[in-house]
Formats: C-alpha cells, sequence, structure tokens
C-alpha cells in the first residue's frame, strides 16, 4: 500500500469511529471540608403584582381569597416584590391608598385602567400574614420626594417588614416605561438613595443592573447601552447604593424540536451563571463588599404558546433548580422568582380559582428544606450532554447530564441534583473527597412522565420518596432529586 493510499485509509478509519456513547452514569463527588457559598432564606423570594387583584390573591372588596392564601402560605416566600416588573415603571402608590371607593384607576401592563384593588396597605397586611418582608420597586419616572413619600408612609404602619428598596425596573430596555440612559438613570437612581436615606438611615436601597444580554454579540439590537449600562451605573451611585439587582431571563429563543428545547432551556443556567460571574465581577471591582440580588428570574422564551408549553413543566423546575444553585455559588445574597401566583404561565400557584402548585411551586417546597445550608464543593463525573445554541444560550458551555450541588446543614449533607437530559434516566452514585462511598439516608424525587407535564389540570408532576439500589440512584428524565445522606 502506498503512503498516499495509507493517509486515506487512516484518515476515513478516524472519520467512521464510532463516537464514546455515554452510559448516564454520574458519580458525584463531595468535599466536606471545601465549603462554597449559603444557601440565604432571602434566596427562596417572589414576586407579586398589584393588577388583576393582586394576580388573583385578593377578591373585588380587598380582602385575601382564603384558598389561594392557604397555596400561598405552603411555599417558603422570603421576600416578596411589589408593585411588579414593567408595571412599577407607571405606578403610583398614592392612587392606591386609603378607602377602595376613593381610590384612583391605575395603568395594567397594556396601558389601560384598572381598579387599584391591591395597593401598599393591602401588600403590608399580606407580609404581616406570611410572617415575611418585602422589596418595594420605586417608580424612577417620579419626583425622588415621591418615593421618599411613599417610605414615610409605611414607616407610619410598620418598621420592619419592607428592610429594601429597588430603584426602577427593566430602565435600560427601550420597551420599558422607564427606558433612558445609563447616565441618566444613575443621576436618578442616586437621588432617590439618597432621599430613601433620609428617611431612614438602615433602609437598603439597590440599583438595577442587566444581567441576561451581557454574553451575547446581539445585545445592543435589544439594548442599545448593553456593553455600558452595568459600569456608568455602578461607578456612579457606589458610594450610595446598599446592593445591586440584575433580571435572569432565558433562552429568549425556540428550537424546533422539544428535546432540542429541553436540552437549551436544562443548559441555560450555565451561560446565565456566566453572567452573574461577569456582573459580580464589576460589583466588587468598583464596589466591594455591596451585595447582589437577582430580582427576577424564570425561564423565557420569543414567543406566548412556548412560554407555556415549556413555562409550566417539569423541565421549568429544573431549569429553576439549577438557577438557584448558580445564586448559591455566586453568593447571591437574595432572588425574588417571577412570580408568586397567577400572571399567565409564571406563577408557583396556577391561579386563585384553582390554586395548585405548579412544578416549580413544588420544588421550592421541598428546596425549603436547605435554606441555611453551606454549599460545599461538588463535582460530577459524568459525559456532557449536547445543546443547541439558541437565544441568550452561548456555545462552549458543556454542560454535564447532570447537576449537582451538596450541601452541609446541622452537620447533616444534602445534595440536589438535576437530570438535564429529556430522554433518558441518570444514575447517580455518591462518593467523599476520600472516594469512600457515602450512605443514603432518604431521598426526595420531583418527577413527571415527561420534561413537558405539568399540574395545570392534574397532579402529573409529584414529590415522591425514591428508593435506591446497591447505593445508586435513578433518576428520570429532568426529574429533580433531593439526597439526605447519613452522617459520618
Amino acid at each position: 500500500m502506498g503512503i498516499l493510499a495509507f493517509l486515506i485509509l487512516f484518515l476515513l478509519l478516524q472519520h467512521t469511529t464510532p463516537a464514546h456513547v455515554c452510559d448516564n452514569n454520574a458519580q458525584i463527588t463531595i468535599q466536606h471540608d471545601d465549603p462554597l457559598g449559603v444557601f440565604y432564606p432571602e434566596l427562596l423570594g417572589s414576586n407579586l403584582q398589584w393588577t388583576d387583584k393582586g394576580d388573583g390573591l385578593w377578591t373585588s372588596d380587598g380582602t385575601l381569597q382564603p384558598s389561594a392564601l392557604e397555596a400561598v402560605k405552603r411555599l417558603p416566600v422570603a421576600p416578596l416584590r411589589f408593585p411588579g416588573g414593567k408595571l412599577a415603571s407607571t405606578y403610583r402608590w398614592r392612587d392606591a391608598v386609603g378607602p377602595l371607593k376613593e381610590r384612583r384607576d391605575g395603568l395594567d401592563f397594556l396601558g389601560n385602567l384598572q381598579r387599584s384593588v391591591v395597593g401598599t396597605d393591602e401588600f403590608l397586611h399580606l407580609l404581616t400574614q406570611l410572617k415575611t418582608t418585602g422589596i418595594f420597586t420605586c417608580n424612577i419616572m417620579d419626583p425622588a420626594s415621591d418615593a421618599a413619600a411613599w417610605l414615610a408612609y409605611i414607616q407610619e404602619k410598620t418598621s420592619d417588614v419592607v428592610p429594601r428598596w429597588e430603584v426602577g425596573n427593566e430602565s435600560y430596555l427601550p420597551l420599558d416605561p422607564s427606558y433612558m440612559t445609563a447616565v441618566n438613570y444613575a443621576e436618578k437612581c442616586k437621588d432617590i438613595i439618597e432621599v430613601l436615606h433620609a428617611v431612614k438611615k438602615d433602609v437598603k436601597v439597590g440599583a438595577i443592573l442587566e444581567g441576561s444580554l451581557i454574553n451575547v454579540p446581539w445585545a445592543t439590537s435589544i439594548m442599545p447601552e448593553a456593553h455600558k449600562w452595568n459600569h456608568n451605573v455602578i461607578t456612579t451611585v457606589k458610594d450610595v447604593a446598599d446592593f445591586y439587582s440584575v433580571h435572569l431571563y432565558a433562552p429568549l429563543n425556540h428550537s424546533g424540536t422539544y428535546q432540542d428545547m429541553v436540552r437549551a432551556i436544562q443548559t441555560a443556567p450555565l451561560a446565565l451563571g456566566k453572567n452573574l460571574e461577569k456582573v459580580s465581577g464589576l460589583v466588587q471591582q468598583f464596589a466591594p463588599g455591596k451585595e447582589l440580588w437577582v430580582t427576577e428570574f424564570n425561564l423565557g422564551t420569543d414567543n406566548a404558546q412556548d412560554n407555556w408549553r415549556y413555562g409550566v413543566s417539569l423541565a421549568q423546575a429544573g431549569y429553576v433548580a439549577q438557577m438557584l444553585l448558580q445564586f448559591c455559588r455566586h453568593n447571591v445574597r437574595g432572588a425574588t422568582y417571577w412570580s408568586l401566583i397567577g400572571n399567565h404561565n409564571f406563577g408557583m400557584i396556577k391561579n386563585s380559582d384553582n390554586p395548585r402548585l405548579r412544578p416549580a411551586g413544588l420544588l421550592y417546597t421541598m428546596m425549603a428544606e436547605l435554606v441555611g445550608g453551606t454549599a460545599l464543593k461538588t463535582t460530577v463525573d459524568t459525559c456532557v450532554m449536547q445543546y443547541p445554541v439558541l437565544g441568550n444560550v452561548i456555545e462552549n458551555l458543556n454542560p454535564a447530564i447532570v447537576d449537582a450541588q451538596a450541601f452541609d446543614k446541622n452537620g447533616t449533607c444534602y445534595l440536589l441534583a438535576i437530570n438535564r437530559m429529556p430522554d433518558a434516566t441518570a444514575v447517580l452514585s455518591f462518593r467523599d473527597e476520600k472516594n469512600l462511598p457515602l450512605q443514603v439516608k432518604t431521598a426526595t424525587l420531583l418527577f413527571g412522565g415527561n420534561p413537558l407535564d405539568s399540574n395545570e389540570n392534574e397532579d402529573n408532576v409529584q414529590l415522591q420518596d425514591a428508593a435506591l439500589k446497591d447505593g445508586q440512584l435513578e433518576l428520570p428524565a429532568c426529574a429533580i432529586a433531593l439526597v439526605r445522606f447519613v452522617s459520618r
């Protein structure tokens, strides 16, 4: 055989050699003596809008809807953000105080007038009922004196349930009514922070940064100041702001097949984790010691049909679980999920008429057990899942087929694990830093028949105790496991 023929044959053999087939096994190793971060109770917060009678949580006469309130009380919601996202940019707090019949109408998301059934007093009463705290987002389009008057009004009612305020919503986006340049936002923000501190010295006030688009090349087509907003805001308000907050949504697009879409959704938290790392780095560079919060996060696509199809599913709960793990790994101090109840596909509770917990709501009840735990270094030895580059889910993320994070809480070791695969079961085994097997005490699964299962009409996604076989745990497609280990 000639040299040329030999080389051709060699290259053909290389090209046709079968790729390594993943056996879907994942060995998880926990470093008990290597802490990373904390699962703060404030990571399990949520959002509530004033419109539609507080997303249906109130009745027309301004009283809380009993069955919906009971559903909310099943969730570990702390804190609760009000009066909404984009709605905060048109909200007039004075229009929604006093007797109902004397209140002015407010503008809803579409710019239509709505009755102001839920205002400051109703929200403060809810916080008392839930034994939690609130975050108020003030309207940056109004004079700073309006924010100061709002805080003073609340101080007359109570002194401790609203420790945090946020200045504006997504003023960096042309679609938000408060859209403005970073320079204008930063100057207005600084004024509002200073007047709020003058009313109450220890109130914590935060400025808005951008978190979803900063690592994609097409960001400026959506957000003209994508590459300078965060820097300009941080450097202008660093001496007065107490914290900074971002909003995180992905994948912001859709794919042709549901399997590819689920893979993109399950990979998206890695992309957003890189964004968090970049934002956190800027904050620590120019405002060291200041906290980072996430005041909105959820799955988001570019159309309502896919928001409904995927946004109420088991796959979405896996996305949310991974986001919460990213927050622990990047020292995020608090997070408010978008959103609590109703609000189309976004609520953890379906609605007030049918207050059943969606998969994300069940996830929150499961993860409440981790509150106060310390995240431990956790490695997953397994294969990488292929995924489509889609929206803000960038390339080269190399997602393992399983995401896992261990926690130590009062001497007990826990592990949260998510199977990213849409079409296969993962088999998990557990080791410590000495490569010795860890003994599982109990395990709880959040699972369904397939990744798109929801609880809109029936309990297709459920929490259930898991049985192990030979020390291994089988984790169905897109299922989530909370594992508790025997104390060492």
